[in-house]
């Protein structure tokens, strides 16, 4: 994943993550078609959903799973 794009997911991956264990984000669909990703600022966008897996199964582990995951770990 690009560096500034983890940056930014980073710093609201608890708002970012639900209670089913998917983190929730959206690319721009204009920049992602030429190569570079971004996240979405209008609507025109790349809905992404991740499913994370951990255990147990609670919102904290989905954020640290999901934390791990965006710092390359």
């Amino acid at each position: 994943m690009a560096a500034g794009l983890s940056d930014e997911l980073l710093r609201d991956v608890d708002g970012r993550v639900d209670e089913d264990g998917v983190l929730h984000f959206r690319l721009d669909k204009q920049e992602a078609y030429a190569g570079r990703l971004s996240l979405a600022r209008t609507a025109d966008s790349i809905d992404v959903r991740v499913r994370l897996g951990a255990y147990p199964a609670t919102l904290d582990s989905f954020v640290r799973v999901a934390r791990s995951l965006l710092e390359g770990r």
